[in-house]
């Protein structure tokens, strides 16, 4: 037995609404408060009571978008730094002073860095603008020897955002 089987209607309906995505803003931007970057030259050891009487590097983190977005300030620590972490203090706006190095490990974003330290990470509400500061200094632990004499510490502020998901 054989059998051949076909349709001769087809029916089509298409959608009557149009599908729409919508992306959204992503976008900080960094200000300098300061007229110069951050620079520790000629240090040595100090107290974090003589600390707070330092001008600190000030610096404003803007969101320009309508929405919330998820952000991260980090300290990404050039390799033309000779002066080990371990030696600096650092106090982020009005957080307690603390130890570079027991900050919280962050991937570099700079090339020319060899590590990355975040100072703080948080949400932004859009259409604001948070002022920040950060005062860096040599701790009062440190001992005068040939491992922090004529040594310099090159840092730079880096800020990253990610769209904040419900």
């Amino acid at each position: 037995m054989f059998g051949v089987s076909f349709a001769l209607w087809s029916l089509s309906v298409p959608q009557t609404s149009t599908n729409t995505f919508t992306s959204g803003c992503l976008n900080l931007t960094l200000t300098d408060k300061n007229s110069s970057a951050i620079n520790l030259s000629a240090q040595y050891p100090i107290t974090d009571e003589v600390a707070n009487g330092l001008t600190p590097y000030t610096f404003e983190v803007k969101n320009t978008c309508s929405t919330e977005e998820n952000y991260r300030i980090d300290l990404d620590v050039m390799k033309t730094s000779t002066l080990d972490i371990k030696n600096i203090k650092f106090k982020f706006d009005s957080d307690s002073p603390a130890m570079l190095s027991g900050a919280l490990a962050s991937t570099p974003y700079d090339a020319t860095a060899t590590i990355a330290k975040t100072l703080k990470s948080g949400v932004i509400k859009g259409n604001t603008t948070e002022s920040h500061t950060l005062t860096l200094w040599m701790a009062d632990s440190v001992t005068l020897s040939s491992e922090v004499q004529e040594k310099t510490f090159n840092a730079k502020i880096v800020v990253t955002a990610t769209p904040k998901t419900n």
